[in-house]
């Protein structure tokens, strides 16, 4: 009784370890990076507050991330030279990653930022 118990453990325990060595073996394949990569969404929302190269931004009503954070934290190195964000503005963020779990939260793999409204445009 004792053996078969010890077997049957043994084969699930090599299973377990098949299945995460193959699963960790196809995230690092070529073919999931271009799959994750061809996955982009893009969020827009209202420019918060603006602070040693990170925006806070709030999505705007109906996007699909005000499911995950009622405010992001965006780093601006993916930022167009020209206009610079003012607080105020929309701008529209895309990226190709998972949403980090944090407050704020963060948007993953940010490829794109660009201001969609300015403020200032409105003051002319």
């Amino acid at each position: 009784m004792k053996r078969k118990l010890a077997l049957v453990i043994g084969v699930i325990v090599v299973f377990t370890i098949s299945g995460i060595m193959l699963f960790s073996a196809y995230r690092s394949s070529e073919s999931y990076r271009k799959k994750k990569a061809a996955e982009t969404y893009k969020m827009t929302g209202t420019v918060l507050e603006i602070t040693n190269g990170t925006m806070i931004v709030e999505p705007l009503e109906g996007e699909d991330e005000l499911s995950s954070s009622d405010k992001f934290v965006i780093s601006v190195e993916h930022m167009n030279a020209s206009p610079e964000p003012e607080v105020g503005d929309i701008i529209e963020v895309t990226y190709n990653d998972d949403i980090e779990e944090t407050y704020p939260a963060r948007l993953g793999g940010v490829i794109y930022i660009s201001v969609v409204d300015s403020v200032s445009d409105d003051k002319q």
